[in-house]
């Protein structure tokens, strides 16, 4: 009974996160929209907590829990550096959309540069990451001295980057979740997406997060294609399918 119940708030959360979210985030504050209140007052937290779950108002209030992450921990960047089976299934697709080892390619949410690591070992020598926790990248070049020379690590928020990044900037987007789907949907996200990549966006997300969508949908509003839709539990044939691999390609026409 639970689970029908979560279904039935899921999917309630993708029509109102894909259809009546206004995409007004950071639109108002003149850049400063996408500051992350780290030590809000008593009152202020009461004001974030509430804001958070409203679809239709712009908040950052989910990012706070992954600034001021230490070291080790749930959130710490030691707990984000194996290459399980996981990551090897998001490591096996990205490898596959690689065809040349110098274009651009952009791991969002990247905290101390696994996969970055991987692709850099690989041969890939234009790559960048970006993560709001600002000990995993000021560590990353310590902990993979492969990302020296190849990586350029930006400690930035998903909704800053983006919105300053260039039209087709990156050949390739990646991310492996809990990032895209932590992203208020006030905040164009896709948009943003398909606007600075050239031709790949390929996400390894949740279904069951705070701001969950129909990605195909907003996707395809955006001139890109749906190539792979691949639920995890396809692969370690667990009933669990909340985590899904979405490949996105640019549409030629």
């Amino acid at each position: 009974m639970n689970k029908e119940k979560n279904k039935k708030i899921l999917f309630i959360k993708r029509i109102l996160n894909t259809f009546f979210s206004p995409k007004i985030h950071g639109h108002f504050k003149n850049g400063k929209g996408f500051e992350v209140d780290t030590k809000p007052s008593r009152l202020r937290l009461i004001y974030h907590k509430i804001t958070s779950r409203i679809w239709f108002f712009p908040s950052m209030y989910l990012s706070k829990f992954w600034v001021g992450a230490e070291k080790d921990g749930d959130r710490g960047y030691t707990t984000f550096m194996e290459i399980d089976d996981k990551a090897l299934f998001l490591i096996e697709n990205l490898q596959g959309l690689i065809d040349k080892k110098n274009m651009p390619i952009l791991d969002i949410g990247c905290n101390v540069g696994r996969f970055l690591n991987v692709l850099a070992k690989d041969g890939c020598t234009n790559l960048t990451g970006i993560d709001i926790n600002k000990l995993a990248i000021n560590d990353s070049y310590n902990v993979y001295p492969e990302l020296i020379d190849k990586a350029d690590m930006q400690c930035t928020t998903i909704q800053e980057f983006l919105s300053s990044s260039k039209d087709n900037a990156f050949n390739l987007i990646y991310t492996y979740g809990a990032t895209v789907e932590l992203v208020h949907p006030t905040f164009p996200l896709v948009k943003h997406l398909a606007r600075v990549s050239k031709r790949y966006v390929c996400l390894f997300i949740s279904e069951n997060q705070s701001y969950v969508r129909f990605w195909e949908i907003e996707f395809k509003r955006q001139r890109f294609e749906l190539l792979i839709k691949a639920p995890y539990c396809y692969r370690n044939h667990s009933g669990n399918c909340d985590q899904v691999l979405y490949i996105f390609r640019k549409s030629s026409a």
